[in-house]
């Protein structure tokens, strides 16, 4: 499989410490520490960093989605469809017909956008366009981040009349008499990489500024360009233009958040809960320079367990710094479930399939323990791990083994391509017209249906909800366990299976 945009190999040099040695495996462990956080904690409000995971927003939407290019380099899914084309980067969802996943006890955001106790401000939505015309978004799609603060505001846990926006808003729309505590601004963008500086979609680097212009101008600028200028026909000028889109790295993000702080743009006080999701495209990227050669397996599982983890603890050293005082940093998920790695090579069947999302579920499993005895090494009481690894593999091997070609759905069954599990190309206007299926897993390739947000909306959430279930029973932590890690035979299985 040729790897591109989100988990691609382009200007990959940015992600890995080039060392020679192997790291001992990191022995901390999942379970719950003592409490950090005070049972009931109310939050005034919740500033995000991260990626796609995370992006509500500062990611533009893409335009042409479904184009007949004449050799597929113009795309960055395997079948021709932008994985950007709603943000959120999840599937659509009307929740008059579609469930929240049984045991989250989470209920829908309001999707029409606002409402009493919780109001979500986007920027506008472009159609769907194709060769065959174009198509209106008929529903909206939603993040764990709107999950979280919408359930959070309902069991109390942040404050009423929550306003959360992504800083391109907060940054272009926003008063400076309108901002107040209220507002929970998400700095995450699509493409983002977990240290400093700014690239584009493909990880390539790019200058943060230009033509003299501030870090905050230069973004937005680049954005403005990028939505006022796409063609509903031409997909590949769009995905040039696309290329030009600033993506500040997590470092650049706080850059961001510290000059809205001096200014006045943003409000915290210490009851502002801070949460930093980020690390999939630095992971993924670090294991296809491991693929094509570029680097050895042991500098692979040098930058798994220490380089990426450390610039993570460093941004969250850098929010400390900052007058952060209650920080949450999530884990990974087991990136070997999602279809762009799962349909690499000769991995063809459910069996061969669940092989390697075992495979990565032990490098994932270092790369999370690692990054929490990182974040442990900070001098504050208020900063948590949240696992986020053990509910969504829970519910892999709940709802995937056997179905289908593994371990995912698309966004309804009769728009999968079942070889590859995702959208069939020419298919994607149906798709979205009809009342398909709300899918379980992944929404694209490499980014998560709106019920695997719910799973980490869920387990942010039960940080701070009192439970009298004990642990190993309540959702998303039972068959908790630690899989065995043996680097030697790892080594021998992953230089097999992809080094030809």
């Amino acid at each position: 499989m040729k790897p591109h945009n989100h988990f691609g190999k382009t200007g990959l040099s940015l992600v890995v410490m080039v060392v020679m040695t192997v790291v001992p495996p990191v022995t901390a462990s999942y379970a719950q520490d003592k409490e950090m956080f005070p049972r009931r904690s109310v939050f005034s409000n919740a500033i995000f960093f991260g990626d796609s995971l995370t992006d509500i927003g500062n990611g533009p939407a893409s335009l042409t989605f479904d184009g007949e290019p004449s050799d597929g380099e113009y795309f960055t899914s395997d079948n021709g469809i932008f994985n950007n084309i709603y943000v959120p980067i999840s599937n659509p969802v009307n929740p008059r017909k579609d469930t929240i996943l049984p045991g989250t006890k989470l209920w829908f955001p309001p999707t029409k956008r606002g409402s009493r106790l919780f109001r979500v401000t986007l920027p506008p939505e472009l159609p769907l366009c194709s060769n065959q015309g174009c198509v209106k978004k008929t529903h909206h799609s939603l993040n764990w981040t709107e999950y979280f603060v919408y359930n959070g505001v309902l069991k109390k846990i942040l404050k009423q009349g929550a306003d959360l926006r992504p800083w391109i808003i907060q940054f272009n729309d926003t008063l400076a008499s309108e901002v107040s505590l209220r507002q929970s601004v998400n700095y995450a963008f699509y493409s983002a990489l977990s240290g400093e500086g700014c690239t584009n979609v493909n990880l390539f680097p790019l200058p943060c500024t230009f033509e003299g212009q501030s870090l905050q101008e230069s973004i937005f600028t680049r954005q403005d360009v990028y939505r006022n200028n796409q063609s509903s026909t031409n997909a590949e000028a769009n995905s040039l233009l696309r290329e030009t889109v600033i993506i500040p790295a997590l470092h650049t993000q706080i850059d961001i958040f510290e000059v809205d702080k001096d200014l006045g743009q943003i409000v915290i006080n210490e009851h502002t809960l801070f949460i930093v999701y980020t690390g999939a495209n630095d992971l993924a990227a670090a294991f296809f320079l491991f693929v094509e050669g570029t680097i050895t397996f042991d500098q692979f599982i040098q930058a798994l367990t220490i380089g990426i983890p450390m610039e993570i603890a460093g941004g969250v050293e850098r929010l400390l710094s900052l007058g952060a005082k209650n920080i949450l940093v999530l884990g990974q998920f087991n990136l070997g479930l999602t279809p762009r790695l799962l349909s690499m090579g000769d991995i063809e069947g459910p069996l061969a399939k669940h092989e390697v999302a075992a495979e990565f579920d032990q490098l994932l499993t270092l790369y999370n323990q690692s990054l929490q005895a990182q974040i442990g090494n900070l001098e504050s009481k208020r900063i948590k791990f949240i696992d986020i690894q053990t509910p969504i593999r829970n519910a892999a091997n709940t709802f995937f083994i056997g179905r289908h070609a593994g371990y995912f759905y698309s966004i309804g069954e009769q728009c999968v391509d079942e070889t590859a599990g995702i959208i069939q190309l020419g298919k994607a206007a149906s798709c979205f017209n009809n009342n398909v299926p709300v899918p379980i897993g992944f929404w694209n390739a490499s980014h998560l249906s709106t019920q695997f947000n719910q799973l980490i909306a869920a387990a942010v959430l039960e940080e701070f909800l009192p439970s009298r279930v004990s642990e190993p029973k309540r959702f998303g932590f039972h068959n908790r366990f630690v899989p065995q890690i043996r680097l030697d035979q790892l080594e021998t299985q992953l230089t097999t299976r992809y080094r030809r």
